[in-house]
């Protein structure tokens, strides 16, 4: 189920009120909205840019065993959602792009927004509809949104926020990399690039977007120090180049150069190579946070076919602990997707790690982490004790 927090926002029909996320292109409007769905919630998402205002509708189909005409939805990517099908568990609709369509579309979806129905179909109680779009201020080619559809809403003016970022699910196998160099770099992660210091001359700048799919593909490329060529990227100066602006990629690669931390695989096999990386770079907090995120990465990648994952869990832990023991800030990014995983797959192996993790944290200020960063029920457990 979706969080207790969303109650808040329920209006009086009982269905919660909808999101409106508007603002610049690609700083990461999508990828927060997708980050509203739990783990067992089910996530539609529509390309609005390619539909038109009657797909938003429903077309008569005679029922001639029923003697009766049945009123089917013209976007059938929405049935999963509907009441009917998804009973009380939760779910996320994204309309994404709203303004890149046909301005007559937020027309169409007055009825939606209002009572969540599509003719006599009716969404699910827990499923959030949630709309992305820009304007034109912004730089895109885009329409107004309509007063009919701001009305109807909760409307947010998103701007990037890199902690989050970090957080989302579209971005939990980056390579280490891009986060070190980001939280190290921060003006290269969405700059309002107006007086074009950060632009190509293609036009082309930094944002959240451009980062996720560099890190994503450069993680698939082995990262920097295990790089392996493909017949569209020779080199990472080439991946970097391909995808991001001239100037990021150049402060990308002049970075790359000198980066000198084990990879995920060599944690997880021995924690202590930690040892060897220089003493003023294991004390720096943006190479520390790229490490763990992305042991983080690896972890849940191999969790998903690995036999003993309160073993596997362990190792991570242990990793986790040689790198940073005691900041806060870096084990919420390491633990809640790992406690998350566990909970949902194996009871045992979370029940296991938990208990751990109460032992580690005995302190009142970290069994207070536990607790309401991590969600950890068994912190409350270990301060009574």
């Amino acid at each position: 189920m979706m969080s207790d927090s969303h109650s808040a926002l329920r209006m009086n029909n009982g269905h919660l009120m909808p999101l409106i996320l508007t603002g610049r292109p690609g700083i990461g409007k999508t990828s927060m909205a997708r980050s509203l769905a739990a783990d067992d919630a089910l996530l539609v998402k529509i390309d609005m840019g390619t539909k038109d205002f009657t797909d938003f509708g429903t077309y008569p189909v005679p029922n001639v065993q029923q003697r009766l005409i049945e009123h089917l939805l013209s976007e059938e990517s929405i049935i999963p959602l509907l009441a009917s099908h998804i009973g009380a568990r939760s779910g996320v609709l994204i309309l994404d792009d709203v303004t890149a369509s046909d301005a007559r579309i937020q027309s169409s979806l007055l009825g939606l927004m209002t009572d969540y129905r599509i003719g006599g179909h009716e969404l699910g109680a827990n499923v959030h509809l949630v709309l992305t779009g820009n304007e034109p201020r912004d730089g895109a080619y885009a329409a107004q949104w309509s007063q009919s559809i701001l009305s109807r809403g909760y409307l947010i003016r998103f701007e990037p926020d890199f902690d989050a970022w970090i957080n989302y699910a579209d971005n939990l196998y980056l390579a280490p990399e891009v986060i070190t160099f980001l939280k190290s770099n921060p003006e290269f992660f969405a700059p309002d690039d107006s007086e074009g210091r950060y632009s190509d001359e293609y036009g082309r700048q930094p944002n959240p977007r451009a980062w996720t799919g560099f890190g994503a593909a450069l993680a698939q490329h082995g990262g920097v120090r295990r790089f392996t060529s493909s017949a569209y990227a020779r080199s990472v100066a080439q991946l970097a180049f391909g995808m991001l602006s001239a100037r990021a990629s150049e402060a990308f690669c002049a970075f790359a150069d000198s980066y000198q931390y084990p990879t995920p695989d060599e944690l997880l096999e021995d924690a202590s190579v930690w040892q060897q990386v220089p003493a003023e770079r294991r004390k720096l907090l943006a190479g520390a946070l790229g490490v763990v995120h992305g042991l983080r990465g690896r972890v849940l990648q191999i969790a998903q076919g690995h036999r003993d994952l309160g073993e596997l869990a362990t190792r991570y832990l242990d990793a986790v602990a040689v790198i940073e023991p005691t900041n806060h800030e870096l084990h919420a990014v390491a633990l809640p997707p790992l406690l998350s995983y566990l909970k949902a797959h194996d009871q045992q192996a979370y029940a296991q790690v938990g208990a751990a993790m109460a032992a580690r944290y005995k302190d009142a200020a970290g069994l207070d982490f536990l607790r309401t960063v991590v969600n950890l029920k068994a912190a409350g457990k270990g301060r009574s004790q």
